[in-house]
C-alpha cells in the first residue's frame, strides 16, 4: 500500500517519490543557476608566483649553466624593502640550464580562474660569453590559472625560456 499525503481538501497530494524527484530536481536547478552566477564571487589579493627559467644556446640548443638571473618588477615599487626567505629576486642556473625565481604579484580570482598581473616584469639573464637578455615573464602582462571552483590556488608556476646568443653573433 502506498503512502500518500493528503491536502487539508482531502485531496490527493503527492507520493513520497514525486516528492524526491521534485526536490531533486529544485536542487538540480539551483545548482546551475549558482553555478552560472557564481562568478559574482570573487576575491582579490596577492598570489605566489614561481618563475622556472630556462636558458639554452640559440645555436646549439645545449643548456647554459651558471647564467645569473635577475627579476625585474613592473612597478619596480612592488619589491619588498625586506622580504621573507621565499622571495628569490635573483639565482643561478645549475647544470641543465634551470632556476627558479619566487615573488608575490598583484592577482584576483572568481569561481574557477586567478589571474595574477605580472605586468611588465621580466627576467635579465647574463651569462659569460653571450650577449645579455631580457624576456618577459608573460606578453600579456598577465598570468591567468584555471582551478577548483572557490580555492585560492597554490604553488603557481610560470615557465620562462630565454635562448642567448653569442655575444660575437650579436655584434656581427
Amino acid at each position: 500500500m502506498r503512502k500518500v499525503l493528503l491536502s487539508k481538501a482531502g485531496r490527493r497530494g503527492f507520493t513520497r517519490w514525486s516528492l524526491i524527484l521534485w526536490g531533486s530536481i529544485a536542487g538540480a536547478v539551483l545548482l546551475v543557476g549558482f553555478t552560472i552566477g557564481a562568478g559574482a564571487v570573487s576575491w582579490s589579493g596577492d598570489a605566489w608566483l614561481d618563475i622556472e627559467v630556462e636558458v639554452t644556446d640559440v645555436s646549439s640548443g645545449e643548456a647554459v649553466e651558471g647564467a645569473e638571473l635577475t627579476l625585474h618588477l613592473d612597478p619596480e615599487s612592488m619589491r619588498i624593502s625586506n622580504p621573507p626567505a621565499h622571495v628569490i629576486w635573483s639565482a643561478t642556473t645549475d647544470s641543465k640550464g634551470f632556476a627558479t625565481l619566487k615573488h608575490s604579484f598583484a592577482a584576483g580570482g572568481e569561481y574557477w580562474t586567478t589571474t595574477i598581473a605580472v605586468r611588465e616584469s621580466f627576467v635579465r639573464c647574463v651569462a659569460p660569453g653571450f650577449a645579455p637578455k631580457d624576456v618577459q615573464i608573460s606578453p600579456s602582462q598577465k598570468i591567468r590559472v584555471t582551478h577548483f571552483p572557490f580555492s585560492r590556488p597554490q604553488n603557481l608556476k610560470a615557465s620562462v625560456v630565454v635562448r642567448l646568443a653569442d655575444r660575437a653573433a650579436d655584434n656581427g
